[in-house]
């Protein structure tokens, strides 16, 4: 068994949004950390993560986080930037570029916990070598948040998440 806290993203408390993250016990980074460093280290990745970061804080100062800005997938949701070319590809070529994906969870228009993730290169998450095993996590962390708002570990008020420091999430 795995186990996680939800932690406040310096910087990404905003207007309309407040964004967090999760920390994995044993891990250096939180995940959304993690995700930036990584993607910063790539120069084909680094603009287009410039560009996710400020969608983000678009957002979270301006609209909310609307369900309109967010793919949900299964128990999670992503962030990508829009790409209108992408009903012309051959989602059977190993060459493919959906662009960046950012797991998350949007809790409400006013809440949004984000993961991780990478560049998306085939139709469907689980079957990307690069973001399959965020997307999993994103789904598991996603159910144990969900858990752990059921049993009353984690309340939340309409801007904010009450984040006891004993909450732990088992996933």
């Amino acid at each position: 068994m795995n186990y996680a806290r939800i932690i406040e993203i310096k910087g990404l408390q905003l207007a309309k949004v407040n964004y967090y993250t999760v920390w994995i016990d044993g891990n250096d980074n939180p995940e959304f950390r993690d995700f930036a460093e990584r993607m910063n280290l790539n120069p084909k990745n680094k603009i287009e993560f410039q560009e996710l970061i400020v969608f983000i804080k678009q957002v979270g100062n301006q609209y909310g986080a609307l369900r309109r800005y967010f793919h949900h997938e299964a128990a999670a949701d992503a962030l990508s930037l829009p790409y209108p070319y992408l009903e012309h590809i051959d989602i059977e070529s190993e060459n493919n570029n959906f662009g960046l994906r950012l797991y998350c969870l949007r809790f409400s228009e006013s809440i949004v916990i984000l993961f991780n993730g990478d560049r998306k290169t085939a139709f469907k998450a689980q079957d990307c070598p690069h973001c399959a095993k965020y997307f999993k996590l994103a789904q598991r962390l996603s159910k144990a948040i969900n858990s752990v708002i059921r049993d009353g570990s984690l309340i939340y008020t309409d801007h904010f998440l009450l984040i006891d420091e004993d909450c732990e999430l088992e996933f």
